[in-house]
C-alpha cells in the first residue's frame, strides 16, 4: 500500500509538469508561425518568466523518485545520464531564449527557431527516460522500436494540449481554421502513435499488457475521454475541449504507468525492493504535505495574477 502510494505521488507532479509545460512548449510553435492566433499580446504573456515556477513540479517528480525509492537512483543516474543532460541542455537554453524574447527582441526570427527547437527536443529526451523503464534495455536509448510511437505522442499531446488552451482562453475565436487544422492533424498521430505504441507493446513488453485484469477498463476510458473530446472539439465547446483533451493525456499518462507496475526498471527494479525505509517514507510524505499547504495556493494565486494581466 505504501509502495504504491509511493509510486503515485511523483506521478501526480509528473501530470502536473506534463499539463504546465505542454502550453510552455507549445506556445514556441505559435511564436514561429504567428498567423496560426494572430495574437502577439497572449503569445507574450505566455513567454512570461513566471511560467518558469512549473518547474516546480519537476523537481518534486525528481526528488520523490529518489528519496521515495532510493536503490533505484543508481540505475537512473548511471543509465539515464546522457539523456537528462542533455534535456536539461535544451531547458536551460529555452529559458535563455524565453528571456531574450520577452525582456529584448520578440520579432527575433533566430531566437524563435532556438526556443522552438529546444521546447520540443527538451521532452522528446526525457521521454526516452520511460522507453528505458519499460524495457530496461540502454542500447539504442533513442532508437528503440518504442520511441517513435512515444516521441510522436509527446509532440501530438504538446499540440492538443496548447492548441486547446489557446483556443479556449483566447478572446478573439472568430479566426481559429489554421489553428483547428493544426489540432485535427495532432489527433490523427495521438491516435496513430497510440495503436503504434500499443503494437510495439505487445511485441517487445507484452507482460504489461497480460499482467493487468483491468485493461479493458483502462482502454475503455481512454477510448471514452478520446471521443468526448472530438465532440467537443466539433461542437466548438472549447473549455470542455480542453479539459478533456488534460484528462485524456493524464489517463494515457497513469494508465500505462499502472500497467508498468510493480515495476520502476523492468524487469529488476520494482516499488517494492527499491522501496525506501517505512518511516524515512512518512517523514517525506508530511514534509511534501507540509509543503504543499504553501506551494500550491501561492502557484495558483501566481497564475490567476498573470492570466488576468
Amino acid at each position: 500500500m505504501y509502495q504504491l502510494l509511493a509510486a503515485l505521488i511523483p506521478l501526480v507532479f509528473l501530470y502536473a509538469y506534463m499539463l504546465f509545460t505542454s502550453i510552455e512548449y507549445g506556445t514556441s510553435f505559435f511564436l514561429l508561425f504567428p498567423k496560426i492566433l494572430r495574437n502577439d499580446i497572449l503569445l507574450k504573456q505566455a513567454i512570461s518568466p513566471i511560467w518558469e515556477t512549473t518547474n516546480v513540479f519537476l523537481v518534486f517528480t525528481i526528488i520523490c523518485i529518489f528519496t521515495f525509492f532510493p536503490k533505484s537512483t543508481y540505475f537512473f543516474g548511471t543509465n539515464l545520464i546522457v539523456p537528462l543532460l542533455i534535456a536539461f541542455l535544451f531547458l536551460g537554453v529555452r529559458s535563455a531564449c524565453m528571456l531574450f524574447l520577452f525582456y529584448g527582441d520578440m520579432d527575433s526570427k533566430l531566437i524563435r527557431i532556438v526556443f522552438f527547437l529546444s521546447c520540443f527536443l527538451a521532452p522528446l529526451f526525457f521521454s526516452s527516460g520511460f522507453v528505458y523503464m519499460i524495457t530496461g534495455n540502454t542500447t539504442n536509448l533513442f532508437l528503440q522500436n518504442l520511441n517513435l510511437p512515444i516521441y510522436a505522442l509527446v509532440l501530438s499531446n504538446i499540440l492538443l494540449i496548447s492548441g486547446s488552451f489557446y483556443q479556449f482562453y483566447s478572446k478573439n475565436k472568430s479566426d481559429f481554421h489554421l489553428l483547428r487544422r493544426i489540432l485535427s492533424f495532432s489527433y490523427v498521430i495521438f491516435v496513430l502513435s497510440l495503436i503504434l505504441f500499443m503494437y510495439d507493446l505487445i511485441h517487445t513488453s507484452s507482460w504489461m499488457l497480460l499482467s493487468d485484469a483491468n485493461l479493458h477498463i483502462y482502454s475503455s476510458i481512454i477510448i471514452f475521454l478520446l471521443l468526448s473530446s472530438l465532440v467537443f472539439f466539433v461542437a466548438r465547446k472549447h473549455l470542455l475541449l480542453f479539459l478533456t483533451i488534460s484528462l485524456l493525456m493524464g489517463a494515457v499518462l497513469f494508465f500505462f504507468a499502472l500497467l508498468h507496475l510493480p515495476y520502476l526498471i523492468y524487469p529488476s527494479i520494482t516499488i517494492y525492493n527499491a522501496f525506501t525505509d517505512l518511516k524515512t517514507f512518512q517523514l517525506m510524505l508530511w514534509s511534501f504535505g507540509i509543503g504543499m499547504v504553501f506551494v500550491i495556493p501561492s502557484l495558483i494565486f501566481l497564475y490567476i495574477l498573470l492570466l488576468k494581466e
